[in-house]
């Protein structure tokens, strides 16, 4: 990315299996934690979950994906801030061309404080 070439999937992967990982050793242990990534399609949701079915299950699990919903100009506005930063802003498009909303996402208002997003997430999670 940083040459301003976007990710294909059979770049992702490793990346993707080393963060199920980390997410199914700390549901394995009952531990909380918090990944930010930017798992843009359904694929790559389901790969963090262990598969499909996994997925297709989330409702009854302990694990919740959140989409941070930004417009593209504001998006590209941060971007645009941003210094030594692996991603160039030329990508951007790329980025949102492959994401992929489902109805498992938890959906944030990302232009809204941190706290009014920290209690909009509480509610959602609480629901």
């Amino acid at each position: 990315m940083s040459s301003g070439v976007p990710l294909e999937d059979a770049d992702r992967w490793p990346w993707l299996d080393a963060l199920a990982l980390v997410v199914n050793t700390h549901r394995a242990t009952g531990e909380a934690a918090v990944l930010s990534c930017s798992a843009l399609r359904r694929v790559y949701r389901e790969r963090l979950m262990g598969g499909a079915h996994a997925y297709e299950d989330l409702d009854k699990s302990d694990v919740r994906f959140v989409h941070l919903r930004v417009s593209p100009h504001a998006l590209a506005a941060r971007l645009a801030t941003r210094t030594d930063h692996f991603m160039p802003p030329a990508l951007l498009q790329s980025q949102l061309d492959t994401l992929e909303l489902d109805d498992s996402l938890l959906q944030l208002d990302a232009e809204a404080s941190a706290e009014a997003m920290l209690r909009e997430l509480h509610a959602l999670v609480e629901s």
